[in-house]
C-alpha cells in the first residue's frame, strides 16, 4: 500500500483478519465518541451564555405542594425544600 491514508483507511473499510476488524471497530467507537463529546461542547459554549427568565412563584403550583409535602430534619431544626434550594442553587430561584 501507498501512502498513510491507504494504509489506514484500507484495513478498516476492507478488513482481511479479525484483528483488523477488531482494531476498525476500535477505531470507529473512538471516532463516534469524540465527534460526540465535540457537538456536546459546542452545544454546551452555544448556550453558557443563555439564560432563561425566572418564573415567578405561585402559591397554588406543584412546587409549593411539594414544599408543603416534604420537609427534611436537618441539624436539628425543619428545613423545607425552597431553603435547601436556595443556598445549594443561589444563581436559580424559583
Amino acid at each position: 500500500m501507498g501512502c498513510w491514508a491507504e494504509r489506514r483507511i484500507a484495513p478498516s473499510s476492507f478488513p482481511d483478519t479479525k484483528a483488523d476488524v477488531d482494531a476498525a471497530r476500535g477505531r470507529l467507537r473512538f471516532d463516534e465518541a469524540a465527534a460526540l463529546q465535540l457537538v456536546m461542547a459546542v452545544r454546551r459554549n452555544e448556550v453558557s451564555g443563555r439564560i432563561a427568565p425566572a418564573c415567578p412563584p405561585r402559591s397554588d403550583g406543584i412546587a409549593a405542594e411539594f414544599d408543603t409535602m416534604l420537609a427534611v430534619r436537618a441539624h436539628g431544626r425543619t428545613i423545607v425544600v425552597a431553603e435547601i434550594f436556595r443556598r445549594t442553587c443561589p444563581r436559580r430561584t424559583r
